[in-house]
């Protein structure tokens, strides 16, 4: 994991197959919950990378519970 100051980048040894779009939510809600809560910014994004079979991450994404 990397943080910038408006963005989180999470590596996952996982390949995108393995993932079901409620889990990316779930995986970007905890990534910003946890930011926020240690006093990160509400207006930060998530990237997620998959390092299993791609090296191209995933786009930028928000969560829709932190407003």
């Amino acid at each position: 994991m990397t943080t910038e100051l408006e963005l989180i980048q999470l590596n996952l040894p996982l390949t995108r197959r393995e993932v079901s779009p409620l889990g990316i939510d779930q995986i970007v809600c905890t990534a910003l919950g946890v930011h926020v809560q240690g006093g990160g910014a509400r207006t930060a994004k998530v990237r997620l990378g998959f390092t299993i079979g791609t090296t191209e991450a995933d786009a930028s994404r928000t969560c829709l519970l932190i407003k």
